[in-house]
């Protein structure tokens, strides 16, 4: 049995955050001289989709900090031939005093785990806070590990897919101890990685 260090190896052309050619193919000549396209990769992810989006601040007074909540319909169209569960509802929670950006100048986010958004026996949606810059600027990542043995084989047959998003949300409310970003979407998250 393979370990999971070595399969991360063979894994790793695909984790990668480069940006992808405008082609999937790339032109190949053949020992007769014929020229024939040659798929680039093995696989073709389509993106996770974000939909009502919302980003809601709260505190009790100007000197408390804002409790922070971020909120969304998730769905992932890969996984919806061989798994009953394609989509979820995602939330997550944390304290901002207003000013300063988390996941950066040294400042940590729950020192960047990750919430469950649902999870089933051997699957799960699960997200977490990147940074967060200002209530308008944030980033996610996001990984769902669902079954699939139409592109994988035994026992790696459960891949987890990720893909980060930059989240900039039009502002719908903005009072003294009160701020509120909503979209409706569809946000699309594009596929960056994937492990076993």
């Amino acid at each position: 049995m393979y370990s999971a260090a070595f399969l991360l190896c063979l894994l790793a052309p695909i984790l990668t955050n480069a940006v992808p050619s405008r082609s999937p193919t790339s032109v190949s000549k053949t020992p007769g001289g014929r020229v024939v396209p040659v798929t680039k990769s093995q696989f073709n992810f389509d993106p996770f989709q974000l939909t009502n989006i919302c980003l809601d601040c709260v505190r009790l007074n100007t000197t408390a900090a804002f409790l922070c909540e971020a909120m969304f319909n998730w769905y992932d169209p890969n996984s919806i031939k061989e798994n009953p569960v394609s989509s979820c509802v995602c939330n997550y929670t944390w304290a901002w005093d207003g000013v300063t950006g988390i996941g950066e100048n040294g400042t940590e986010i729950d020192d960047g785990a990750y919430d469950l958004c649902w999870q089933g026996d051997m699957t799960y949606f699960e997200m977490r806070l990147v940074s967060f810059h200002t209530a308008e600027n944030f980033t996610l990542e996001l990984g769902h590990r669902y079954h699939d043995d139409e592109n994988f084989t035994r026992p790696w047959d459960y891949p987890t897919t990720f893909a980060q998003i930059d989240l900039q949300l039009p502002l719908i409310e903005k009072a003294e101890n009160k701020i509120k970003h909503y979209a409706r979407g569809p946000v699309n998250a594009t596929i960056y990685g994937i492990s076993g």
